[in-house]
């Protein structure tokens, strides 16, 4: 029970909340600066599989002991946790799991890029484009997520010199 709340659920909270914050603010950023006429975004999209996991650790942020039913045997009926304990259970206990699948937590999740035409307000995501137009509208947004990862990593000029990360671009 300790391991699995301190170890595995603390630091997948940490990891996914990262994230979160991570490519809000690479969102923010691009809200400011367009390419070729559209804006960009990033979204994350759970991955099934994983979503038990992941509402478990959302139970545990605002009820630590919940979690500790999964280890005391009968999940009690009426604890409004009981379908995702269940769940997650039954994960925990399946001779069959491959518990190395669970330590990346970005495999918990589908990532992808969005593109807002500013003159026709069309969005369309980048999966759908893929195979079609010319190569460079294809590789644009590829461009535009190394840019901004490379941004994310190096920081970048704006704002006061306090604020500033990594080397800047």
């Amino acid at each position: 029970s300790s391991i699995f709340r301190g170890e595995f659920v603390n630091t997948l909270h940490s990891r996914v909340s990262k994230l979160r914050r991570d490519i809000d603010a690479l969102n923010q950023s691009l809200r400011n600066h367009t390419f070729h006429g559209e804006r960009y975004s990033f979204s994350r999209t759970q991955v099934a599989q994983y979503a038990p996991i992941l509402k478990a650790v959302e139970i545990y942020v605002t009820s630590e002991d919940a979690l500790d039913l999964l280890f005391k045997g009968e999940i009690p009926e009426d604890s409004p946790h009981k379908p995702v304990l269940d769940e997650v259970k039954r994960i925990l206990e399946d001779p069959d799991t491959d518990f190395d699948s669970f330590e990346d937590y970005r495999k918990f999740f589908v990532f992808e890029i969005h593109m807002e035409n500013l003159d026709t307000g069309h969005k369309t995501r980048w999966e759908t484009r893929r195979g079609t137009g010319s190569g460079a509208e294809q590789q644009v947004p590829l461009y535009v997520a190394i840019g901004a990862s490379l941004a994310a990593v190096y920081g970048t000029v704006e704002g006061r010199f306090e604020s500033r990360r990594g080397m800047s671009l």
